[in-house]
């Protein structure tokens, strides 16, 4: 069977896994090397500038300062160890994972888009046999990591890469589906023609256009 010329784009954190998957990751490095109260400092400041109000791309900006100085190929290594030390059923929301067969059943181009980045990404990737990954691109220099990023894939970011996605791959974006837990998820969910917000709760969307529906995880 030819693939269909629809994409399954699905945000990561909070919609297909109840993880955080930069912030577990790193919590993991921190115990690892004897600085989890560093680690959990670091993350609490982001969540107290967070609801300060800062911009959900700043703070994603400033986590990849944890990051500065580490080689990659560490990194990367890291992530597999952390992943591996997850308990499978914690892994994906049940519902989701129904999404996921029925997208693949589909012959759907399944692609996660996140903010997060691959260290924290590659490994669920692999274990959901996903066709691509739409990340934040972490500035790489002598192969370390520089602590800086080229942008966060947040908000208008991730819908301007999909749309390149979408180009590059031929998907027809009115045939597309898209999944989110956030209102920062509209710009690239807009784009698609089946459009849903995933929640433990339910969402408001201010004036939702035909295509859009809620999915509530309790009732996945």
């Amino acid at each position: 069977m030819s693939r269909s010329a629809a994409g399954a784009y699905f945000d990561v954190d909070g919609t297909l896994t109840p993880l955080t998957t930069m912030f577990e990751l790193l919590l993991f490095d921190a115990q690892s090397s004897g600085r989890l109260s560093e680690g959990q400092g670091f993350l609490k400041g982001l969540r107290q500038a967070k609801d300060a109000g800062a911009p959900r791309e700043s703070t994603n900006r400033a986590y990849f300062r944890w990051w500065a100085g580490r080689s990659v190929d560490e990194v990367r290594e890291l992530g597999h160890t952390w992943f591996s030390s997850l308990q499978e059923e914690d892994l994906v929301f049940p519902g989701m994972q129904r999404r996921l067969e029925w997208h693949r059943q589909q012959q759907h181009r399944i692609v996660l888009v996140s903010g997060s980045f691959d260290p924290a990404l590659a490994p669920l990737a692999g274990y959901l046999r996903v066709d691509d990954v739409l990340t934040t691109t972490a500035i790489v220099d002598g192969g370390q990591y520089t602590g800086d990023i080229t942008a966060p894939m947040i908000g208008e970011g991730k819908a301007v890469a999909v749309a390149e996605h979408a180009a590059r791959h031929r998907l027809d974006l009115a045939a597309s589906h898209g999944y989110g837990d956030d209102i920062s998820d509209v710009p690239f969910l807009d784009l698609l023609g089946t459009r849903v917000l995933v929640s433990a709760a339910e969402l408001q969307l201010p004036n939702p256009a035909p295509g859009w529906s809620t999915r509530v995880l309790a009732e996945t």
